[in-house]
């Protein structure tokens, strides 16, 4: 956690906590959920309170944040933090918040300072730590104070914005009523029953709303993308991957590009489909096929790279990765 990452669309992540409940159909297939019984100590168990965890960042992690601000400032660039890829920064927990050795944290409310030691610097603690404490942490804490970088927020929860962002929540002080230059708000779409979020979403304030319509399930058909300043498109990847059409790619790069909106596109996914009069824009030597039907689709195309990331393989059309203008 913290460190570079391979997500094309941003340079670092943070994860504040890891773990998640899974709430809609862009979450069968979660990467996150699916290595978590392999490396528990690191992510916990991903589910609600009656069986999951969240296991809070370790203060190297919370440190890493500042340094990379200073390098940031060092280089002359803003750097794009996504928060986070383990985690959902909306989520509603009301259980313990733990550290890696699955032991209770809890706080010191006079002086914010955390500990799993009863007698850590001699202190007395208050209370458990919360979930909305380690949220505060990282705005007040860590994105308040680091203006170098870019945090980009990607929720499936967008009506909880309005209780977990510092300038629309009622206790957030001089932090109040002026959305932040460093952040970035967005909300999954992956099917046509997630498009309600778009509309959650655009009455967000924020310097930037964008949407991430990955993994794409199905044809979204018509989007109102009033309000929203970005989108990153991509099909699912791994070895249970649902197949994902060119042409539902395709309907939101047109729609985006209708709309004057910057569009990203991320990966085709590992199960590729398209028809077989699309199969001579490809370049050699990918686009080869399988003679495979799925749901009305005649073909399935491989590529080399198992996440279909790399558009050196794609059909030129798609091979688009704009990003939106900020600072």
């Amino acid at each position: 956690m913290g460190a570079f990452t391979y997500i094309q669309w941003c340079r670092r992540t943070f994860n504040s906590w890891r773990g998640c409940k899974k709430i809609s159909s862009g979450c069968a297939h979660c990467y996150a959920a699916a290595g978590a019984p392999r490396n528990p100590k690191v992510l916990g168990k991903w589910g609600g309170e009656e069986s999951g965890t969240r296991i809070v960042a370790a203060e190297a992690g919370w440190k890493a944040v500042h340094k990379w601000d200073r390098e940031a400032k060092e280089s002359g660039t803003y750097d794009r933090v996504f928060c986070g890829s383990w985690m959902d920064i909306c989520e509603e927990w009301h259980g313990p918040m733990l550290d890696a050795k699955k032991e209770v944290i809890r706080i010191n409310e006079e002086l914010g300072y955390w500990s799993t030691s009863p007698n850590a610097k001699g202190l007395k603690f208050d209370r458990d730590l919360t979930m909305d404490d380690v949220r505060e942490r990282l705005f007040i804490d860590s994105i308040a104070v680091t203006p170098n970088l870019d945090w980009l927020l990607v929720t499936k929860r967008p009506e909880r914005y309005r209780y977990v962002l510092p300038w629309l929540t009622q206790h957030a002080g001089q932090y109040r009523d002026r959305y932040w230059e460093n952040v970035w708000v967005g909300t999954t779409v992956e099917d046509r029953a997630a498009k309600t979020r778009i509309d959650i979403l655009r009455e967000i304030p924020a310097v930037i709303r964008f949407l991430s319509v990955e993994p794409l399930l199905e044809d979204l058909g018509e989007l109102n993308l009033t309000g929203i300043h970005w989108v990153i498109v991509g099909g699912e990847s791994g070895p249970k991957a649902r197949p994902c059409n060119l042409a539902w790619i395709r309907s939101v790069m047109r729609q985006c590009k209708d709309a004057g909106v910057p569009a990203f596109c991320k990966q085709l996914g590992s199960h590729v489909i398209t028809r077989n009069d699309e199969l001579g824009e490809w370049p050699e030597p990918f686009g080869h096929h399988e003679s495979e039907r799925y749901q009305g689709a005649p073909v399935r195309v491989r590529v080399s790279d198992s996440h279909g990331g790399d558009p050196a393989e794609w059909p030129e059309d798609l091979r688009v990765r704009e990003m939106p203008r900020t600072r």
